[in-house]
């Protein structure tokens, strides 16, 4: 029973069959060495102990290293109450870190708790990184994407404006800019669908607009 224990330990250790078998012929010299095996693939990030250091059992240090697989890090969000019901698994996320670095998750856990002092339930997006350069620690800010359509027609927000009442954008034409009045759908983040007025492919002013729209606004006898 304690051939089968210790024959399983070394199993748990990762110790391949092959080298379980070939220890009662191995010297005593080699049984005072043992090799130590990474759980996982990743990249070396602490080491706890020094050349020298008693380890294992009898309150002595266990931990040796600190290795860490950054292909793909968890982002933790803290969602409220009120927005929790809108929220899902699998659900896509839009990662933005405060020096503009940005990048697409997915939500892979929502809590079914709540904290008792922020009412909010913990989010997890999982966000690949095969160039490493989301670090574990960045303070960011998440987007969650409660739904999908797809647009014929998008502008950005900031060629639209306001004039006699209706909303227009400035089309680029052959001799400058024309008028063009415009029925606008829904809005995410800084581009609104655009319905009718406007057609896909056709260029508009999407800067100065409010230069423009000052020139339309100029009485005749000033031209």
């Amino acid at each position: 029973m304690r051939f089968d224990i210790a024959r399983q330990k070394l199993m748990a250790l990762g110790v391949e069959e092959r080298e379980i078998s070939e220890i009662p012929r191995a010297g005593e010299g080699s049984l005072r060495q043992q090799n130590i095996r990474a759980p996982l693939s990743g990249r070396l990030v602490e080491r706890k102990v020094e050349l020298g250091t008693a380890v294992g059992r009898d309150n002595l240090e266990t931990e040796l290293f600190v290795i860490v697989d950054l292909s793909k890090v968890w982002v933790d969000l803290s969602v409220s109450s009120a927005d929790l019901p809108l929220v899902r698994e699998k659900q896509g996320v839009d990662i933005t870190a405060r020096a503009g670095q940005a990048g697409k998750a997915q939500i892979v856990f929502v809590s079914p708790l709540l904290d008792k002092e922020t009412r909010a339930a913990r989010v997890v997006a999982a966000l690949e990184n095969p160039d490493r350069t989301w670090r574990p620690g960045t303070f960011v800010t998440a987007a969650i994407g409660l739904a999908q359509k797809q647009a014929a027609v998008v502008a950005p927000a900031a060629a639209i404006q306001t004039f006699d009442g209706r909303k227009i954008v400035f089309v680029r034409t052959a001799d400058g800019f024309e008028k063009r009045d415009v029925n606008l759908g829904e809005r995410d983040g800084g581009f609104v669908e655009v319905l009718s007025g406007l057609s896909a492919g056709e260029t508009i002013a999407a800067t100065n607009t409010f230069s423009l729209k000052a020139e339309l606004s100029k009485p005749a006898d000033e031209d």
